[in-house]
Formats: structure tokens, C-alpha cells, sequence
């Protein structure tokens, strides 16, 4: 306990806890032992941890993401605003995609599936929101804006940055994508079906467990 507090670790990214490795696997262990508990947001996250860190299962919890519904409501005026500051028509289909631009959030395969829709359909637009981080390795905001005007996208596609209001972009929208490598639990997905948007994913663990294919939305191949 820290002050009479107890201290409780989250993890949201399997993958990440796969990949530690040599002195930080050692550190880790010992931190996350000498703390109260360990949260996963799947149970993939939460059994990574037991095998990873050598936990014991009564200390690992499992507490899957979720969200306000009240916070994503639909609002008519809103949505023609939004899509009045994009340039968008009002009978335009416009195609979100929120994740920060990280090259696991696998950016330029939608920027390349959504130039073969758009070829027969002037109506499709995508709108991207998110961020890159300097000095991140795996930022990949710079290679998608260089797509995006090599190929002469910049008439149909969006990049909004960072949104502090995603709840507000996500009326605007008719569809919205995920197509990440890897996972944890997506909160962008879980609040756009909370908005009542259509969703599309790729064919992963994770997203398996938000998307049941013809349900509630299409799982597309990696």
C-alpha cells in the first residue's frame, strides 16, 4: 500500500506484455507482485500477465472496457456541422477511423481498401482522427499524410489530429473501421456501437470479441 492506498495495475495490450523481455520481465514481476492486483481488459491481457510475469490467477482480474452510453446519442444538427467543417455533402458516406497513428494501427491497408470503394463511388469519404508522437518509432502519421497526397486523397480523406470531442465526431459519421494488427479491447469500436454506427475490423483476437460477423458488423482478413 502506498499511504493506506492499494495500487492496482491495468493493462490493455497483450502483445505489449508478450514482448517484454531480459531485465524489465524481471522488474515487472517484481512490481506487479509487490502490488495489490492486476487488471486485463481481456482475458487474453489477463492470462498474459499470469504466464508473463509468473503471477499467481488470484491476483490477475479481468474488467472489460466500456463506456457512458448517455455520452453518444444521436444529434441531426451536430452532424451537419461536422460535416459542413470537413467539406462533406450532406448525403455524402463518410467512413471514421479513430486510432493514433501508430504503423500497428495498419493506416495505409484502409487508405488502400477505401481508393478501390471510392473509384466507383464520388460519394465516399474517410475521416481519420487521431495523432502520431514524435519519437515514436512507430509513428506513422507522416507516411499516411505523404499517401494521402501522393495519391491525390486529399478531396475525400480527413485527418482531424487529436479529438477531445470523439463522441461528437462519431454523429457525423455512417460507418467506422478498425483494422489494427493486434488489439487489447478497442474503445473507439465499443463507442461507435454505442452511437449506432455500422463497424468493420480486422480479423483479430480481440476484435472477435466486440464484432460477431453479419450481427453486429464485418470482420475483414489482415
Amino acid at each position: 500500500k502506498v499511504g493506506g492506498a492499494r495500487v492496482v495495475y491495468t493493462e490493455h495490450s497483450e502483445a505489449d506484455v508478450r514482448d517484454v523481455r531480459g531485465k524489465w520481465r524481471i522488474a515487472g514481476r517484481w512490481l506487479l507482485r509487490a502490488s495489490d492486483g492486476a487488471i486485463g481488459i481481456n482475458e487474453g491481457v489477463s492470462r498474459a500477465l499470469e504466464s508473463r510475469f509468473g503471477l499467481p490467477s488470484r491476483m490477475v482480474h479481468t474488467i472489460r472496457n466500456g463506456v457512458d452510453l448517455e455520452l453518444f446519442s444521436e444529434n441531426a444538427q451536430r452532424r451537419s456541422e461536422l460535416r459542413r467543417q470537413c467539406g462533406f455533402a450532406p448525403d455524402d458516406t463518410v467512413i471514421g477511423h479513430v486510432a493514433n497513428f501508430r504503423r500497428n494501427k495498419n493506416h495505409l491497408f484502409l487508405l488502400k481498401a477505401f481508393q478501390r470503394v471510392s473509384q466507383g463511388r464520388q460519394d465516399v469519404k474517410l475521416v481519420l482522427v487521431g495523432q502520431g508522437f514524435p519519437g515514436d518509432a512507430e509513428n506513422s502519421e507522416p507516411d499516411v499524410a505523404r499517401y494521402i497526397d501522393a495519391q491525390g486523397l486529399g478531396g475525400s480523406v480527413r485527418m482531424l489530429g487529436y479529438r477531445a470531442d470523439v463522441q461528437e465526431v462519431l454523429r457525423a459519421l455512417d460507418v467506422c473501421c478498425l483494422v489494427s494488427y493486434a488489439e487489447g479491447l478497442p474503445l473507439s469500436l465499443i463507442e461507435a456501437m454505442a452511437s449506432g454506427l455500422p463497424v468493420v475490423g480486422s480479423d483479430i483476437e480481440s476484435l472477435r470479441e466486440v464484432i460477431h460477423p453479419g450481427v453486429n458488423g464485418l470482420l475483414a482478413p489482415v
